[in-house]
């Protein structure tokens, strides 16, 4: 089953299908050519950005951040709870997402023994004492 999921082409919702960068691209093209971070950390969240081609990222929204219907419509593919949190204007074709720590990657929600381990993970590779 898992199997047919991958093997079937990506189609976006209907409700998206209205959003500029869908009507002028194609999704199954540009999702070739995202490219994506490594995830980084701080003591609260964890963080990565998303390159998008040129030509798709200019056909987003200037001035706001994008809901996470609005990013995957475009073919940004990421497990749950990330948020586009910033724009960096030099860059605008570089998407800025992070998630708390500690966020399951299925449902999208803190877990706090999640979170815990990954506390305690990122303190240890700094060396930072309780």
């Amino acid at each position: 089953a898992a199997r047919d999921l991958i093997n079937q082409k990506w189609r976006p919702p209907l409700h998206l299908l209205s959003h500029p960068a869908l009507q002028t691209t194609k999704p199954t093209m540009s999702a070739n050519r995202i490219e994506y971070s490594e995830k980084y950390a701080d003591e609260e969240n964890e963080y990565r950005h998303v390159i998008l081609p040129k030509e798709l990222a200019k056909t987003l929204p200037k001035n706001r951040l994008l809901s996470e219907s609005e990013w995957r419509g475009i073919g940004v593919q990421q497990s749950r709870g990330w948020q586009h949190y910033a724009i960096h204007r030099p860059e605008p074709h570089i998407l800025l997402f992070r998630r708390p720590l500690g966020t399951d990657p299925q449902s999208g929600q803190v877990n706090p023994e999640l979170k815990r381990q990954a506390l305690e993970e990122y303190k240890g590779q700094f060396g930072i004492r309780k």
